[in-house]
């Protein structure tokens, strides 16, 4: 094919058509012609003294940054920069932003970090145009291991701008706030979890995305590095798309094999037997006898033992033997001492949002003040005592070592308070809080 007859068969109209693979697959042989009419194409898109005569609708834009990003064209870069800054991308390439942007402009990053944060600081832009610049820069500060703390930095910088632009515009969008968390969580910028909690904490995060920070953090630790992939081939990035009409149709199933399907889906998973002699499966190297046999006999007594297993199967914990394991997750117990970890896992039994479906019976007012109560108790136990232990002098210096999910001091409000609700005698506990205060 002639590279004309390339350009015409890539624009195309209408749905459920076929997919150009003859046409691709000679865009490719002739990679030099078609990437230097593809760069005139985009000088002329975004130039707006001759935009009149490009076609918004044009399919040859989606290609063209298909193409582009495959065949990893540099000089593309600066031109794709500043046709992502159009506030009307979203009308042009569709879902191309939020599923492969973040992959083409990796592809053809050209090491200009100027160029990638002027489209993150671009408030004109698309929303999610910025954050796919702003996952490229990250995934370029980490892969090149000395650029990490200028990515924690430019991060904060640009949250901390944020949080300015939200104290002063009362109709701020929270969009970019609240995708700037997944950055956080994909490459795991731990440092920046504070500034995290504060977004939450000024209400500049959507928490239908991640939920309440107690489960962003749950999120954060339980969930591996995502780090921005290269483009592959133009045929495997978009070939199955409902835009184009498959080669293979898709498989229909009988009545009786859906019901046969769905029945196999819900026989309950068959449970080994565990050994007392065998290696305890929560991973700690010990003989399961010696381990957590004894807290299950001891535990099973107690009405809340069941309680405590249903609400922390979201906690963070290390995989157990045998559990797969997520590329690039870090733990809890890289960072804080068990100590530390039980205290939190008892301040986040009382205080985590429970979302309870509508067929369960939900716990009642006095129910739950009862189970905050129980929990807040023991915490408050082991927190006196570690603070005792390690000399602790107040409470942002217990913060700095052990906060995971709740500050101490804002759980230890909610215990104070629930006592003096409560009716119950609470001096010494008001004591040990004016002393960290």
């Amino acid at each position: 094919m002639e590279l004309q007859q390339i350009i015409e068969a890539l624009s195309i109209d209408g749905e459920k058509v076929k997919f150009p693979r003859e046409a691709i697959l000679a865009a490719q042989k002739k990679q030099d012609e078609v990437t230097k009419y593809l760069l005139q194409y985009f000088n002329q898109i975004i130039h707006p003294e001759i935009e009149a005569s490009i076609a918004k609708d044009d399919s040859l834009k989606i290609f063209g940054l298909y193409l582009l990003a495959q065949f990893q064209e540099k000089k593309a870069f600066p031109l794709l920069i500043e046709y992502c800054k159009r506030s009307d991308l979203d009308y042009e390439i569709g879902d191309v932003i939020t599923e492969a942007l973040d992959k083409i402009l990796y592809s053809t990053y050209d090491g200009n970090d100027f160029l990638i944060k002027s489209l993150i600081e671009c408030e004109e832009a698309d929303t999610f145009a910025r954050i796919a610049a702003l996952k490229v820069y990250a995934t370029v500060k980490i892969v090149n291991k000395e650029g990490r703390e200028e990515l924690i930095k430019y991060v904060s910088d640009v949250m901390d701008e944020e949080q300015k632009k939200m104290e002063q515009d009362e109709d701020y969008d929270i969009d970019f706030s609240t995708f700037i968390l997944s950055i956080i969580q994909d490459v795991k910028l731990r440092e920046v979890l504070p500034k995290a909690e504060a977004f939450y904490e000024m209400d500049m995060v959507d928490i239908s995305v991640y939920g309440y920070y107690d489960e962003f953090v749950n999120f954060f630790y339980t969930q591996g590095t995502k780090m921005v992939e290269n483009v592959k081939t133009v045929a495997e990035e978009i070939s199955n798309w409902a835009w184009f009409e498959q080669e293979k149709p898709e498989k229909r199933y009988s009545e009786k094999e859906l019901q046969r399907m769905l029945s196999k889906e819900m026989e309950p998973e068959k449970q080994k037997k565990i050994g007392r002699n065998d290696s305890c499966p929560c991973g700690s190297g010990k003989k399961y006898k010696h381990c957590c046999l004894v807290t299950e006999g001891e535990n099973k007594n107690n009405p809340m033992y069941a309680d405590r297993e249903k609400w922390l199967k979201d906690y963070p914990r290390k995989p157990k033997t045998g559990e797969p394991e997520a590329e690039g997750r870090i733990y809890l117990e890289d960072f804080y001492d068990e100590e530390y970890i039980e205290i939190d896992k008892l301040v986040y039994l009382a205080l985590t949002h429970r979302a309870t479906p509508m067929w369960e019976q939900r716990e009642t007012e006095e129910q739950m003040i009862h189970r905050k109560l129980y929990y807040l108790k023991q915490a408050y136990e082991l927190f006196q005592k570690k603070v005792e232990k390690e000399q602790i002098a107040d409470f942002k210096t217990y913060d700095t070592y052990g906060k995971i999910h709740y500050g101490c001091k804002n759980w230890m409000d909610v215990y104070l308070a629930i006592m003096e609700k409560k009716h119950i005698p609470f001096k010494e506990e008001k004591v040990f809080y004016e002393k960290l205060n």
